[in-house]
């Protein structure tokens, strides 16, 4: 839309639209920032058979889990 708006000659409304895709590129930047790292997830921690641990290695873990 801004760039709409430059082609049209009205900088005011190109300004206010541009500030506004910075403003959502900046939300989906902290989104993705704010994503945890990678870990592998280890299955069986208690011993379970013979002790063995099973680690899933390509699996992300999230806050939630």
């Amino acid at each position: 839309m801004a760039r709409a708006y430059e082609q049209q000659e009205d900088p005011q409304m190109a300004g206010q639209y541009f500030a506004i895709f910075n403003q959502e590129l900046d939300n989906l930047r902290a989104r993705y920032d704010d994503m945890p790292a990678p870990q592998p997830i280890v299955l069986n921690s208690r011993g379970g058979f013979h002790g063995a641990r099973t680690v899933l290695a390509d699996r992300l873990r999230y806050s939630w889990e």
